[in-house]
């Protein structure tokens, strides 16, 4: 499950809730996605820090301005 705020991606399998549902075949995979309820493993997040920036724009500006100084 894949999950972004603030800047931050947030990779992991699917929290136990999500795999109980799965499981116990109450929803598919489609659906809980569509119900916002698919959802990375809070644990495994924290224990992994499996985390990192979906987009540095500082850096990004930074580079784009080096790259117009060049031309």
């Amino acid at each position: 499950a894949v999950e972004a705020h603030d800047g931050i991606t947030e990779i992991a399998p699917v929290d136990a809730a999500g795999r109980s549902v799965l499981r116990k075949q109450l929803f598919t995979t489609g659906e809980l996605l569509r119900l916002d309820q698919l959802q990375p493993d809070p644990i495994i997040v924290a224990e992994a820090k499996i985390t990192q920036p979906l987009f540095n724009l500082k850096n990004w500006n930074s580079n784009l301005t080096k790259s117009k100084e060049k031309c």
